[in-house]
């Protein structure tokens, strides 16, 4: 029979022989002890259960900050905010359609059977991100022939706005209302609230020709752009007969000079419509 002495040398020995090899006997026996799953086996040390813990903290934060990353984002969507850069890139391909092709698009896009969003609750504006629960489609080759600028985008109709998408940023970059006014021009109001207004170069430089000498002139702290609400305090004013002849759609908005650009508003909101820069 072998002594307990024996069986302490042979111990020692092989705690000898691992701690030349870099090894804890100690904490081997633990980690030998851990079961698949990673939960605490018997052996395991406090120090270890405390870094697991710790691990496992740092990932429930992180995932959630994913989720309100993206419930954000999906905030953002919902309330139809618009980044600065995704209204410039809008811009550029709108700048690209003018009021007559816009308008061929219009007698174009409506004919036939159409693809619908089965959602209404959305803000509809150049530069507003869709959701990607909304599906786009390929825009049919008529309309790309009276269009060439929109090769490449897609298309869905929401409510009664035909909207021209990029798919790849699910930005708006162009918005065809059903519905318009004269040929020539028109305003739609978006399901966001607000309105907006379609004017050619013509009529731009009749309103500035009108309205040059009409009401106070405003100073303005930051950029004018469409989207932001001016101050209570700016009085607006209607347009003069002279321009209402000639563009009805004005007929409901007003107008004010802020600085050397004329910003005009729906005649119950304050928030701006369209600006005409100096």
């Amino acid at each position: 029979m072998k002594s307990s002495g024996d069986k302490a040398e042979r111990k020692d020995a092989k705690d000898g022989d691992r701690l030349k090899s870099g090894s804890k006997p100690s904490e081997d026996a633990s980690d030998e002890a851990k079961d698949a799953t990673g939960k605490t086996a018997p052996g395991d040390s406090a120090d270890q259960e405390r870094v697991r813990n710790k691990n496992k903290a740092k990932t429930s934060d992180q995932d959630r900050a994913g989720d309100d990353t993206h419930r954000n984002a999906t905030s953002d969507q919902a309330r139809g905010e618009v980044r600065e850069e995704d209204r410039q890139k809008a811009e550029q391909v709108r700048s690209k359609i003018d009021v007559q092709v816009r308008d061929r698009v219009r007698e174009t896009a409506f004919r036939g059977d159409v693809r619908r969003a089965n959602r209404t609750d959305i803000r509809i504006d150049i530069g507003v991100r869709l959701p990607r629960t909304i599906e786009v489609y390929e825009l049919p080759p008529d309309i790309i022939a009276i269009a060439p600028a929109y090769r490449g985008y897609r298309y869905i109709v929401i409510g009664d706005d035909y909207c021209v998408v990029d798919p790849e940023t699910y930005v708006i970059v162009d918005v065809i209302p059903r519905r318009g006014g004269d040929r020539n021009e028109y305003a739609y109001r978006s399901g966001g609230g607000g309105a907006r207004i379609e004017l050619t170069n013509d009529q731009i430089e009749l309103i500035r020709r009108e309205t040059r000498n009409r009401g106070r002139t405003y100073d303005f702290a930051g950029d004018l752009e469409v989207g932001i609400q001016l101050p209570g305090e700016y009085a607006f004013e209607p347009f003069p007969d002279t321009v209402v002849q000639e563009i009805p759609v004005v007929r409901n908005y007003r107008f004010v000079h802020v600085e050397d650009e004329i910003a005009i508003v729906a005649a119950d909101e304050p928030d701006v419509v369209y600006v005409i820069g100096d």
